[in-house]
């Protein structure tokens, strides 16, 4: 009682009709995940500009406030923030702007003028009273959204 197997000799492999769906579902699948992998790199770049332009912005934000604290004397002229620094005689000693041009925010002192920060489109300070208040904010993303910060610093008398 023993049954047996019997294979037939002539089919031996696949045939044509099965190969061609084999491989449309295979490129099928490899195209959606390289769809996913496309969609998720341009993400994570678009997200790691947008980190960096952040960064860069916190960072001329903590820079020019440091300054503007360790200044003696503080004005807006000509559309420029002055920062004017007294030696211990009350002589100046040293006077530097920050101004934004081209999408740059520049620092020039001493006659010479280098970008502190690119990819800006605001950069703005007012005087009220004793409290200086900046504004920075930069040239939108990918998605469209720009980043603003906002610093309030007490001006020491």
């Amino acid at each position: 009682m023993y049954r047996t197997c019997r294979i037939n000799k002539h089919k031996k492999g696949m045939t044509l009709v099965e190969l061609v769906v084999g491989l449309a579902v295979l490129s099928l699948a490899t195209a959606l995940l390289y769809m996913i992998y496309a969609t998720g790199l341009k993400q994570f770049n678009s997200e790691s500009a947008t980190i960096d332009n952040q960064y860069n912005i916190r960072q001329a934000m903590s820079y020019i406030g440091r300054e503007i604290r360790r200044a003696d004397l503080i004005r807006v002229a000509n559309n420029q923030l002055e920062l004017t620094y007294l030696d211990v005689n009350n002589n100046v000693e040293e006077i530097t702007y920050y101004y934004l041009s081209d999408n740059t925010i520049y620092k020039r002192s001493n006659g010479v003028a280098n970008p502190l920060v690119e990819g800006i489109t605001e950069f703005t300070y007012t005087i009220d009273g004793k409290n200086i208040k900046l504004v920075i904010t930069s040239l939108p993303n990918a998605m469209g959204k720009d980043i603003s910060v906002t610093s309030i610093i007490r001006i020491r008398e």
